[in-house]
C-alpha cells in the first residue's frame, strides 16, 4: 500500500499560551433615582496579559473603544471612567503585539439607580463573626443582641452565641433569621474541623430543616416547573434586568454568571467550549546556588540586629519573620511568594520566639518567659494579640515549634536538662507536658519541621560538645533516640521543607569566621553530605531561619556579626519550578488531555483514550571522526514508561552552532525500549562536535 497520508503535530507547553485579564471587568456605578450624578470612583480597570506566572504585559500595544455615552482616558493599560450618561455601557480593550496572538476584553459598567426611601427599620442584630471561646472576653464592639459563633475543642462551648447585659449567653434554639446571620460562620468552624453544625444551630434541627434554612440563607426558590433560581433570574430562566444569579432548570438547562448551558444545543456543542479539570505534574529543580545578599531592616526603629530569627511559610506563599532588632521589641517582616519585602511592624512585647501558620492563615508565636510560655496570634488582617500563657514544669532553656495538622501546633522544651512535648490548638486549647528525652542545649532554638509523612524532625545543638543532635516524632507521636547528626561546634540551626518533599537543615560552624552549611534530607528519610555555603563574619553569635517561599525558592535569613555589631541579612536559592506547573488546572476537554508532566527525562502528555506522547532535547558531545560505520550509541530514559508494545520513535539532531559547510554527522535511531530509548551518531569531522538531540515518541499510557 502507497502512503495514505502525512502531517505534522505541534505541541506546546501550558505556559506557551498568553491570557488577557481585567482587574475589573464589570463595575456598578451608583446614582441618583433618574440616573443623575453617577458616582465614577473605582470605574477604573487595568489590562493584563499573563504567561503562566510571568506578566508580559509591558510587550504589547493596548488600545481602547468606549461604547455611547462613556467617556475617560487611557493611560498605558489602565482606563478611567469620567462621564457616563447613559444607563449602560463598556470599554472594550484590544492588546496587540506582533507575531502573536490579539486579544479583546469588555469593562462594562451599569448604573444602579437609588430607589426612594423607605421607612426606617429596627436594626438587626450583628453578627461579629467567628472566634475561640477563649477569646469571648477580649471581643470589642458589640452591643446588646449582637451575634457572634464560638468555636472549641469542647463540644459544649460551641454554639451561637448572643450578647446581652455584658454576658455572652448560648442560644440553644437559634431562629432561623440568627442561623442565616451566622451560617457562614458556622460553616468555617466545622470546616476547620471543630464539629458539625447541629453543634451551633441546635442537635434535634433535621436535615430537611437544614435544607430550608440554607436555601433561605441564598434566597433561592423552588417553583412547580422543577427550576431553581436566585438573585435576578426567574422560574422560567428569564434574567430582564441581567442581576447577578443562578438558574437550574429542570429540563436540564442552567444558567449564571460566566457559564450557560441549553439542553436543546447540546449537538452544536464545541468541545473546545468545555474545560476539565487536568494534572499538570511537573518538577522542581534544586539548583545548588544562591542569589545575592541583601540587608533588611527587621525594625524601622534600628538597622543592627538584637539576633533571635523565626519565620514560617504562609498560607499565600509569602514567609513571616519575626526578630528583634538592637534596643527595640519584637518586630515581623512579611515577603511575597516572590521573596520581596512587603511590610514591617512592631509588636508590644520585647521576647520573640517560635511562629507556625495554621491553615486558617492565622499566626501562632510562642514566646518563652523564664518559666512561661506566652502565646501571640496574628490574624490573617496582619493585627497581633496576646491570648494566653501556658506555665511550664520549670525554666524554660530553649523552644520550638511547628504546625502538624491544620489546627494544631507542636511545641517542644528543654527546661533544666529535660525535653518536653505539648500540643496546642488553634482555638486556645492545649495538652499537658510530656517528657520525651533527656538532654542541655546550647542554644535557644530548637529546629523542627513536619514532612508530608507525619513524621517531625526535631535537631538542636548540645550544651556538652555542640555538636548536632537529630530525634524524630512519628506519626502515632512516638519519639526515637537523641543521635549525633553533626560531629562539629554547631552554634545555630533551622531547618525548611522544600517542595520535592526533602528536607534541608542549615547551620552554623563556630570559627574565625563562622560557616553556614546546609545538610539535605531526601524524601525517603536519608542525610546527605555537609556542603558549604558562605562565611556569616565573627564575633557574637549569629542566628538563621528558613522558610520556603510560593515560587520554589528557598529564603534564608541570618544574622552576620562584626565585632559586636550585628545586622539582618538573606539570600534567596536558585531552585525554580519546571515550565510544566504543579497541580490542576482548567484546560479544555477539546485536547482530550488529562495529565502533563515534566521531569529531567523530559515532557508527557496523557490523552484520555490512552495515547502518550513524550518528548524530549538532550545534549551531548561526539568525538573526531566516529563513523560513518555503527557511530556511536546514545541511550536515554523515558520521563514515563509506555505500556504495551514499543512506542513510535522520531530522533533527529542538529549541531550547536552553524557548520561551515557540508554534513558532519548523522543521527540514526535504533529503536525504543518501554522505558528507553536510543540513537547512533557518526561523525566525519576531524573535531568534537557539540550535538542536540531531539526525540518524540507516541505510543500508550494503558
Amino acid at each position: 500500500m502507497g502512503v495514505v497520508g502525512v502531517g505534522s503535530i505541534t505541541l506546546y507547553d501550558q505556559n506557551d499560551s498568553p491570557v488577557a485579564v481585567l482587574s475589573n471587568e464589570a463595575h456598578p456605578v451608583p446614582c441618583n433615582s433618574d440616573g443623575a450624578s453617577p458616582d465614577l470612583s473605582g470605574a477604573v480597570s487595568t489590562l493584563s496579559i499573563l504567561l503562566g506566572n510571568d506578566d508580559i504585559s509591558s510587550f504589547y500595544s493596548v488600545s481602547v473603544t468606549a461604547s455611547s455615552g462613556i467617556t475617560g482616558s487611557l493611560s498605558v493599560r489602565t482606563y478611567t471612567v469620567t462621564g457616563m450618561t447613559a444607563d449602560t455601557g463598556s470599554v472594550d480593550f484590544t492588546a496587540t503585539r506582533a507575531g502573536w496572538p490579539t486579544f479583546t476584553k469588555r469593562f462594562s459598567l451599569a448604573k444602579q439607580k437609588q430607589g426612594l426611601p423607605g421607612a426606617q427599620g429596627v436594626d438587626a442584630s450583628k453578627c461579629l463573626g467567628l472566634f475561640p471561646y477563649a477569646d469571648r472576653a477580649s471581643l470589642q464592639g458589640m452591643e446588646n443582641g449582637s451575634l457572634a459563633v464560638f468555636y472549641s475543642a469542647d463540644v459544649s462551648e460551641r454554639g451561637i452565641y448572643q450578647y446581652s447585659a455584658s454576658i455572652w449567653n448560648k442560644l440553644p434554639s437559634p431562629t432561623p433569621d440568627q442561623i442565616a446571620r451566622t451560617w457562614l460562620y458556622v460553616l468555617d468552624a466545622v470546616q476547620r474541623g471543630y464539629g458539625i453544625s447541629s453543634h451551633y444551630i441546635g442537635g434535634s434541627t433535621s436535615f430537611e430543616t437544614l435544607m430550608v434554612k440554607f436555601l433561605y440563607l441564598l434566597k433561592m426558590k423552588l417553583e412547580s416547573t422543577g427550576a431553581i433560581f436566585s438573585g435576578g433570574y426567574d422560574e422560567y430562566g428569564n434574567n430582564p434586568g441581567g442581576g447577578v444569579g443562578a438558574y437550574i432548570g429542570g429540563d436540564g438547562r442552567f444558567f449564571g454568571v460566566g457559564a450557560s448551558f441549553n439542553s436543546a444545543d447540546i449537538l452544536s456543542l464545541n468541545a473546545n467550549l468545555i474545560k476539565t479539570i487536568v494534572s499538570y505534574e511537573g518538577s522542581w529543580v534544586d539548583s545548588g546556588t544562591w542569589g545575592g545578599e541583601t540587608a533588611f531592616i527587621l525594625s524601622p526603629l534600628s538597622g543592627k540586629a538584637d539576633g533571635q530569627l523565626f519565620s514560617t511559610p504562609l498560607m499565600d506563599g509569602g514567609v513571616l519573620i519575626v526578630g528583634r532588632a538592637y534596643a527595640s521589641r519584637c518586630s515581623a517582616t512579611v515577603f511575597d511568594s516572590s521573596g520581596n519585602e512587603v511590610s514591617s511592624s512592631i509588636c508590644a512585647w520585647e521576647n520573640i520566639g517560635p511562629v507556625c501558620c495554621f491553615n486558617s492563615g492565622r499566626v501562632l508565636l510562642c514566646d518563652a518567659v523564664n518559666s512561661s510560655i506566652v502565646r501571640f496570634t496574628r490574624e490573617t488582617n496582619g493585627v497581633w494579640a496576646q491570648i494566653q500563657t501556658i506555665t511550664a514544669p520549670g525554666y524554660i532553656d530553649a523552644i520550638g515549634m511547628c504546625a502538624i495538622s491544620n489546627t494544631t501546633a507542636l511545641v517542644v522544651i528543654e527546661s533544666n536538662g529535660i525535653f518536653y512535648e505539648l500540643i496546642v490548638n488553634e482555638d486556645g486549647s492545649y495538652s499537658s507536658f510530656t517528657q520525651i528525652g533527656s538532654d542541655n542545649t546550647y542554644n535557644y532554638h530548637i529546629a523542627l519541621v513536619r514532612r508530608d509523612s507525619g513524621e517531625v524532625v526535631m535537631i538542636y545543638s548540645r550544651t556538652s560538645d555542640h555538636y548536632a543532635i537529630v530525634a524524630t516524632r512519628s506519626p502515632s507521636g512516638s519519639w526515637s533516640a537523641f543521635s549525633v547528626l553533626v560531629a562539629d561546634n554547631v552554634l545555630v540551626s533551622a531547618l525548611a521543607k522544600r517542595p520535592d518533599k526533602s528536607l534541608c537543615y542549615y547551620f552554623v560552624v563556630n570559627g574565625n569566621p563562622r560557616n553556614l552549611y546546609s545538610k539535605k534530607m531526601d524524601s525517603s528519610g536519608s542525610w546527605g553530605s555537609n556542603s558549604h555555603l558562605w562565611a556569616v563574619g565573627s564575633g557574637s553569635a549569629p542566628d538563621i531561619t528558613a522558610s520556603v517561599l510560593g515560587n520554589g525558592k528557598t529564603l534564608l535569613s541570618y544574622v552576620i556579626a562584626s565585632g559586636f555589631d550585628k545586622y539582618f541579612r538573606y539570600k534567596r536559592d536558585n531552585s525554580y519550578f519546571s515550565s510544566i506547573p504543579i497541580g490542576n488546572f482548567q484546560t479544555t476537554v477539546g485536547a482530550g488531555i488529562i495529565n502533563v508532566g515534566q521531569n529531567s527525562n523530559g515532557t508527557y502528555i496523557k490523552f484520555s483514550d490512552g495515547t502518550l506522547i513524550q518528548y524530549q532535547q538532550v545534549t551531548t558531545t561526539i568525538p573526531a571522526s566516529s563513523g560513518p560505520s555503527g557511530g556511536i550509541v546514545y541511550q536515554y530514559d523515558f520521563a514515563i514508561p509506555f505500556v504495551s508494545n514499543k512506542p513510535c520513535l522520531t530522533v533527529s539532531g542538529s549541531e550547536g552552532g552553524p557548520p561551515p559547510g557540508g554534513a558532519r554527522f548523522e543521527v540514526y535511531s535504533i529503536g525504543a525500549e518501554t522505558t528507553k530509548w536510543g540513537c547512533a551518531i557518526s561523525s566525519n569531522w576531524t573535531s568534537t562536535l557539540y550535538i542536540e538531540i531531539k526525540m518524540m515518541a507516541v505510543g500508550r499510557w494503558k
